[in-house]
């Protein structure tokens, strides 16, 4: 594989709390926590916004609205999706204030280059379900429709044939009738195009609204079966506990840094000098740090 050349564009901004960031440098690892219990609380759930609007042009009535939505939570409870964000935006006050403890915390410029070379080696593991992609998150509703409509088109056809409202006679927590028509309708449900779905579910967690655009956010991102508790860990946050699973920051034999930048928060108060020490003591060599310009105390 060629080597990868230092490119200053490719810079990723992971804005986080010191602690955080800390931990990121002294454990040369990387956490993927859970969207769904993240403090958006919309996180994985645009999907059905842009279903409902996709069926109001079909002029689709209240009800059948409502069972497009409900399908997709069904859906949307067997599977999580677990994230680490970044920015492409090097100094933006929301950021700061929102996810690096009001500012007080920094922003960790990681080398895009060499996240999509971790990437592609824990794809290349024994497991690759264990793997991540990177995926830009989507503003624009026109953007998330186009995403969405595949499976639309999908839970609407079921719709049409009865089968979706036979499935609502039957709550999941009863059993299916063994009767020939039922379990016809059951194979027709579990079938409903698993790789549409599969995609649709990740895009559950790179659709947000149009007020966040300003985030220009992207994301590193797992999908993770609900039970599954092959390589996660726990985080306390405050009066909850929030799922995660741990990726070591491989070293490669490219020249490529895993962390070309830090910025330190308009609240941060060590000196840089002490950072860049912190940084060398960690074995992350030279990196470039420097204080916000941002106004904000």
């Amino acid at each position: 594989m060629a080597t990868v050349k230092f490119n200053p564009k490719d810079i990723l901004y992971h804005y986080c709390s010191t602690e955080a960031f800390h931990s990121i440098v002294t454990t040369h690892s990387i956490r993927l926590s859970s969207m769904s219990l993240s403090n958006d609380s919309m996180e994985g759930k645009m999907v059905e916004e842009a279903l409902a609007r996709l069926a109001e042009c079909d002029k689709c009535d209240q009800g059948t609205i409502s069972l497009l939505q409900a399908q997709f939570e069904v859906y949307l409870k067997d599977v999580d999706g677990f994230g680490f964000c970044l920015s492409k935006k090097r100094e933006l006050l929301s950021q700061w204030r929102a996810y690096a403890s009001d500012a007080t915390g920094v922003a960790i410029g990681f080398s895009r280059d060499y996240l999509e070379l971790l990437r592609e080696e824990y794809l290349r593991q024994r497991d690759p379900f264990l793997g991540f992609t990177i995926a830009e998150v989507m503003y624009d509703p026109e953007d998330h429709e186009k995403q969405v409509r595949p499976l639309y088109q999908q839970i609407k056809h079921a719709i049409d044939e009865g089968d979706l409202l036979e499935a609502k006679k039957h709550s999941p927590l009863r059993s299916w009738s063994n009767d020939t028509e039922t379990q016809r309708k059951k194979s027709c449900l579990a079938s409903l195009g698993f790789s549409t779905l599969m995609a649709t579910l990740a895009f559950a967690f790179v659709l947000k609204s149009e007020a966040f655009k300003e985030e220009d956010e992207l994301r590193l991102l797992a999908l993770i079966n609900r039970g599954e508790i092959k390589k996660l860990g726990f985080d306390v946050k405050s009066n909850s506990l929030r799922p995660y699973r741990e990726y070591e920051l491989k070293k490669f034999d490219q020249c490529t840094p895993v962390i070309k930048e830090v910025i330190l928060g308009p609240k941060h108060r060590s000196p840089i000098s002490v950072v860049e020490d912190f940084l060398r003591c960690n074995g992350f060599g030279y990196v470039h740090v420097s204080r916000s310009a941002v106004p904000y105390q």
